[in-house]
């Protein structure tokens, strides 16, 4: 019976001796018999990008191998078997500000472990990735085009296959830049489309969609004015619009008239939005407002120089078909729009206005400079009477190279004169990431969400084609 307990107690301990491992590490503490596990390297220095290492493990009589990674390191850390008796240690990249260290144990039964050290310097950044724009556009006339990428670790860039027209392509301090081939001899209104694929280290890749077009639309700019009949100093400005519509063509007014005292009827939700409190109150393209100089002169210029911006700086990408007809009492505005660029966020919008409207004017200026104008008998024109749409648009999505059409009908009222309808029809567009305000003495906003691309106005009974330069 003695024995029997003596025998079962020492295969007890020859069982803890053989087993005495530390479960987490798989190092043992006591020697064992079946001899040790060897490795051809035991320390790896990995740099930040990470590494793939191959080492040579070797178990006495063939003993098949088990491998083990830190539980803390597991995350950047992987062991794969390869041929023979090698073994592959891949290491990722370090995306932190730390360098780090784990080990990996290669074991076997009733063996001495085997342990390969693996450091990793620090990232000398923490991982980021944004880029400035998804898309840019190009006029037929080509050019050289750059956007911002702010990333690290550095992303890969390419054009998308097949692309032809777009070379130098090149990365340099955090700007992506490459030029656009100009494109002549084609029927106006075509669009071709290409892209730089921007991958960035161990993502998905990201294209930036570069269009171009054959031709380039006319631009034409809205001028709104915020007036009322009661407001002397209101002529003034209409005096200096007028010069400036004598010099540029390519300008579609519209007044809006307060109609807090009994003034002409009009929408004054614009100048709500515009946050509007003195008239008058001039606005260009929904995104640079201004008021009256003190020389009618000054003013022009100032209206001049913002259009000016805006033909220099923000082509249009939309242009118009168009026609407005009348009968039965109702107003049918047929509107078609071509776009050169994909722009889910584009808005179309639509304006009834008045011409030749006679009501009194205020004014505080000297009559007897204009002794043309009866200021108790004053024509009113271009005056804003209803928007089928709102006066910030209506969603109109528009895909490059496509048309896409919409048709309105509105009630005219009996205090309209039918004959002297005019239609302004514009496209809204999303303001750029950084967008150009270089005219000192105007006031910019982007309280309406976005501005205006182009603008066309049709009267009565008339129509209008795409205008291309």
């Amino acid at each position: 019976m003695k024995k029997t307990l003596v025998k079962s107690f020492g295969a007890a301990v020859c069982a803890m001796l053989v087993l005495s491992c530390n479960p987490d590490s798989l190092e043992c503490t006591e020697d064992v018999s079946g001899g040790e596990v060897t490795v051809s390297i035991t320390d790896i220095s990995a740099p930040e990008e990470g590494v793939v290492e191959t080492i040579v493990v070797e178990a006495p009589n063939g003993l098949d191998i088990t491998t083990k990674v830190e539980s803390t390191a597991k995350t950047w850390i992987n062991v794969t078997p390869a041929e023979g008796n090698k073994y592959e240690i891949a290491i990722a990249r370090n995306e932190t500000t730390k360098a780090r260290k784990a080990k990996v144990f290669f074991s076997a039964k009733s063996c001495v472990s085997a342990t390969v050290v693996v450091k990793q310097d620090a990232a000398a950044e923490e991982k980021h990735f944004s880029i400035s724009t998804s898309s840019i556009t190009a006029t037929h006339r080509g050019g050289k085009f750059s956007f911002e990428v702010k990333a690290y670790p550095q992303p890969s860039f390419e054009l998308a296959e097949g692309i032809d027209w777009i070379s130098g392509l090149s990365f340099s301090d955090g700007v992506c830049s490459f030029e656009v081939a100009e494109w002549i001899n084609q029927e106006p209104g075509l669009v071709r489309e290409g892209a730089v694929i921007v991958t960035p280290v161990g993502e998905e890749p990201v294209r930036v969609a570069i269009s171009q077009s054959s031709s380039e639309f006319v631009r034409k700019s809205l001028l709104t004015k915020f007036t009322g009949t009661w407001c002397g100093n209101c002529p003034f400005m209409s005096f200096a619009i007028e010069g400036a519509l004598e010099n540029n063509k390519q300008i579609v007014p519209l007044y809006v008239y307060d109609t807090s005292s009994g003034s002409l009827s009009s929408d004054d939700g614009l100048s709500r939005t515009f946050k509007v409190n003195g008239l008058p109150t001039g606005l260009v393209d929904y995104r640079a407002l201004f008021i009256n100089e003190s020389v009618e002169s000054r003013t022009q210029a100032l209206i001049e120089s913002i259009v000016a911006e805006s033909a220099a700086h923000y082509a249009s990408a939309t242009g118009f078909e168009a026609s407005v007809k009348a009968s039965s009492g109702k107003l049918t505005i047929d509107v078609s729009v071509l776009s050169l660029i994909n722009e889910p966020d584009m808005r179309l919008a639509v304006v009834v206005m008045e011409n030749g409207i006679v009501a009194s004017q205020v004014y505080y200026g000297n009559a007897a400079d204009h002794p043309e104008i009866d200021f108790s008998k004053y024509v009113h024109d271009h005056v804003a009477r209803v928007w089928p749409t709102s006066y910030l648009g209506e969603s109109f999505p528009v895909e490059a190279g496509k048309v896409a059409s919409k048709t309105y009908s509105v009630d005219i009222d009996k205090a309209w004169n039918a004959d002297n309808l005019e239609v302004a029809i514009y496209t809204l567009r999303p303001f750029p990431a950084e967008p150009v305000e270089t005219v000192a003495k105007a006031s910019y906003t982007e309280r309406a969400g976005a501005y205006v691309d182009n603008v066309v106005s049709v009267k009565v009974g008339e129509s209008v084609s795409y205008d291309f330069e």
